[in-house]
């Protein structure tokens, strides 16, 4: 009977190791059970402090990119074999050919700018070759280029109408009226005069390629607003420099186009703003704008006191001590009244 017992302990306790074991081998640990969390989470932390250091990068490289896009560099350089200068320069040859100006070409390069101006015609050959000169104008804010033997434009492009630079000292390049015929002439703004060079003409296939390079002559363009860029009927005062300041007018071109006269004031200044003071106010079909104080008026010089402009329009001018006044009449009920530097001008545009 004892021995009955014995056996019968001895099998409980053999049963309740077996258990306890099955128990610690299935079971697993529970001390240190909180050790997969904190793994965890330290993994999404480091993710995040990942993505925290890759977000400058990646915002870095928009910024690069966008930058890239707003320059929209060429991959051209200051060509080493030529000899760039800030005077007057001329080249082609007057072979009496005429020629169609198809196109205008504009490149910003890091250093350069280009401008190509791309010919057709009837008989392009080798000797083709068309008389072409640029200079630089400081006090008017502008290289000048002038092309002859250019007998039709088919660029569309409009009389005042400009392709946009402005990058480091060069602001855009602006068709104006040549005022001869078979002439094409354009003006480039600038700060301060940029150094050039213009290619002789060259035959590329059918047809006739003229070539400028021009270094970029550094400087801060003028983002000041003179006047009213927008149609008004409303009076128009703008006070800038005087007489005192040696400013004067200098020139003039216009154009009618679309419904509107444009007449473009060409200024110039020995100090301060290359702009005068001016005025505009439009009455009964008559737009007057008076320029209070030049130290002198080409124009007025020139034109003998009356001039006829297209659409009808009577321009009527008038000099009194340094006062200039200008009366045209026939005209709309709006106009615009502007300056801008770089081309130095300021501008009219009305209503007819």
């Amino acid at each position: 009977m004892k021995k009955d017992v014995v056996w019968l302990v001895v099998a409980i306790i053999l049963l309740l190791g077996v258990i306890g074991g099955l128990v610690w081998i299935f079971g697993g640990f529970s001390g240190d059970g909180g050790s997969v969390p904190e793994t965890t989470e330290s993994s999404e932390v480091s993710d995040a402090e990942n993505q925290e250091e890759e977000s400058p990068e990646e915002e870095e490289d928009e910024e690069e990119s966008t930058d890239s896009q707003e320059e929209d560099l060429e991959d051209i350089s200051v060509d080493e074999d030529v000899t760039y200068s800030t005077g007057s320069q001329d080249v082609g040859e007057d072979t009496e050919e005429l020629f169609a100006l198809d196109s205008i070409d504009v490149s910003k390069g890091e250093e350069v700018m280009e401008i190509e101006y791309v010919f057709t015609g009837d008989d392009i050959s080798e000797d083709s070759s068309i008389p072409v000169s640029a200079e630089n104008k400081s006090s008017l804010g502008a290289m000048v280029i002038v092309i002859s033997n250019v007998e039709s434009d088919d660029t569309d492009m409009d009389y005042d109408e400009s392709i946009s630079v402005n990058k480091e000292g060069i602001t855009n390049l602006t068709k104006i009226v040549s005022g001869s015929s078979n002439t094409a002439k354009y003006n480039l703004g600038f700060v301060d005069s940029p150094e050039y060079y213009l290619y002789e003409p060259e035959t590329v296939g059918d047809t006739l390629i003229v070539k400028f390079s021009i270094k970029y002559p550094g400087g801060k363009i003028s983002e000041e607003e003179y006047g009213v860029e927008e149609f008004t009927s409303e009076d128009v005062t703008v006070e800038s420099s005087t007489a005192d300041n040696g400013v004067r007018i200098s020139g003039y071109t216009y154009s009618a186009s679309g419904g509107v006269l444009r007449y473009v004031f060409k200024t110039s200044s020995n100090t301060g703003s290359p702009i005068p003071s001016f005025e505009g106010s439009i009455t009964d079909g008559t737009l007057t704008v008076v320029f209070p104080s030049l130290s002198a008026d080409i124009i007025y010089s020139s034109s003998g006191g009356t001039v006829s402009l297209p659409a009808g329009v009577t321009l009527n001018i008038t000099r009194s001590g340094n006062q200039s006044a200008y009366e045209f009449v026939g005209v709309g009920d709006e106009y615009k009244l502007y300056g801008t530097e770089s081309p130095n001008q300021v501008i009219l545009e009305v209503r007819l």
